[in-house]
């Protein structure tokens, strides 16, 4: 069950890689950063365009097919798709529905409410004093405080913001440095900034390391995976929730976290053959990674941005592991400790195959 699982997920993850989910998965970005001031401006101004997504493209290589996706999305959230006055990007920084020329219902359009200093999500008369800036903020909404999503969209307007309020076309530093705010899409820097959780002093230590010993130790460390139960993967409850836009389904990644604690707390009690203590530092590091990685996948609905950078932290962490765990299982065979592949350990060492 251990090896179907993982090569469900290194089947999802060729898709979802993590060059292929940030290239091809910039018009999410777009979506939830880019909107008010791509859309709002660049679809008058195909130079400025052409610019801006050739500057990302330095930070993301794009394919010619992956260019035309993000451009189709600018030019997406630049319409009124309801008629009411706003344009698409700008019913996500007013949190109004896009597909409802009044959210609140009370009459009024939601452009013609903004227009007159109302509130468009609160029924009329009584609804003054809104605006694109104090709609949300982390002083009315403390999860903000931490919320990529939200806190790299104030970078965006601080940046570009007054150029397109004024109806002037954005300067080239302005660009350099809207591209320069993405270089926190770094896989590698999310793993490396979570503190590891296991060193070789905080295991127990068996003398133990003949051939037999260190199989049973292998095939056990699998069997606690196996006996876990999980039908499927965090990977595959990911890209659906994505691909369904049903955020509920990211519930079902609680019973995962609950098997990554479980099987951390077990594994990391066994005791390791003397000579294969690195082998359980990285298994629980990576263990422990995960499940940090896995906790952010959940904030997909409230913090898009986090998730997508979790997702290819997550798809590095699987490509790690079976090199990390393939490489073993080359190197015992070496030695002569070969695993059956009806044994535990094969399906762990060898699950590439």
């Amino acid at each position: 069950m251990h090896k179907i699982l993982y090569n469900k997920e290194v089947n999802i993850i060729s898709t979802f890689s993590p060059k292929s989910v940030l290239a091809k998965g910039v018009f999410a970005v777009f979506v939830f950063l880019f909107f008010f001031l791509a859309s709002a401006f660049l679809l008058n101004y195909k130079t400025e365009e052409e610019l801006l997504v050739e500057k990302l493209e330095k930070t993301v290589p794009m394919t010619a097919e992956e260019k035309t996706i993000v451009t189709q999305k600018l030019q997406e959230l630049s319409k009124d798709s309801d008629k009411d006055g706003l344009k698409d990007w700008e019913e996500i920084i007013y949190r109004t529905d896009s597909q409802n020329a009044d959210t609140d219902g009370d009459g009024t359009k939601d452009g013609e409410e903004i227009k007159e200093n109302r509130n468009p999500l609160v029924k009329g008369p009584k609804d003054s004093n809104i605006t694109a800036s104090n709609v949300t903020t982390p002083e009315n909404n403390p999860d903000l405080e931490n919320n990529l999503t939200y806190n790299f969209v104030q970078k965006i307007y601080n940046i570009a913001g007054p150029s397109i309020s004024s109806g002037g076309s954005i300067e080239e530093g302005a660009l350099e440095s809207l591209v320069s705010e993405m270089s926190w899409a770094d896989a590698d820097k999310v793993l490396n900034d979570i503190p590891s959780a296991v060193k070789i002093t905080d295991l127990v230590i068996s003398p133990k390391n003949d051939p037999d010993s260190v199989k049973k130790y292998f095939n056990s460390v699998n069997e606690v995976y196996v006996n876990l139960g999980l039908l499927e993967s965090d990977v595959e409850i990911f890209a659906r929730a994505l691909e369904t836009k049903d955020f509920g389904e990211l519930e079902k990644l609680d019973k995962i976290i609950a098997g990554l604690d479980k099987s951390f707390r077990e594994i990391k009690k066994m005791p390791v053959p003397a000579g294969y203590e690195d082998f359980a530092v990285r298994e629980l590091n990576y263990n422990a990674k995960t499940k940090y990685v896995i906790e952010k996948l959940k904030t997909a609905e409230t913090d898009p941005l986090n998730a997508l950078i979790m997702f290819q932290a997550r798809a590095k962490i699987i490509n790690d592991v079976i090199d990390f765990h393939s490489g073993l299982g080359k190197e015992l065979a070496q030695k002569g400790i070969i695993f059956g592949q009806k044994e535990s350990g094969y399906a762990l060492l060898q699950m590439i195959q």
